[in-house]
């Protein structure tokens, strides 16, 4: 578990916490940065309504700052789908993102 003087450190530096997500790992959703950083490394994927959430909470952090998520690559493109999921519903949510995302 990290500690409060963890967050204080990065955010004195601007350094991004990574967000990382995975079969047996979940960091905080903790911002220590201009900017967030995601890295969703779920086995298999994610299902239809997870990712519409992913969208959902993208666009309303994108309203702030900079947002780089980034899906785990693996050698089936079950990653590159979610991705292109998540800034599909994105784009039906933001104009603006609809525009600017890139998968």
């Amino acid at each position: 578990m990290l500690f409060r003087s963890t967050y204080d450190i990065l955010r004195r530096s601007n350094r991004a916490l990574c967000i990382a997500e995975g079969d047996e790992l979940k960091t905080p959703d903790v911002s220590t940065a201009n900017f967030r950083y995601y890295r969703l490394r779920r086995s298999g994927g994610y299902p239809a309504a997870t990712l519409k959430a992913f969208a959902k909470h993208f666009v309303q952090l994108a309203k702030e700052s900079d947002v780089y998520v980034y899906f785990k690559h693996e050698d089936v493109p079950t990653g590159a789908l979610n991705a292109t999921d998540v800034l599909t519903a994105a784009s039906k949510m933001d104009t603006k993102m609809g525009s600017g995302g890139r998968a």
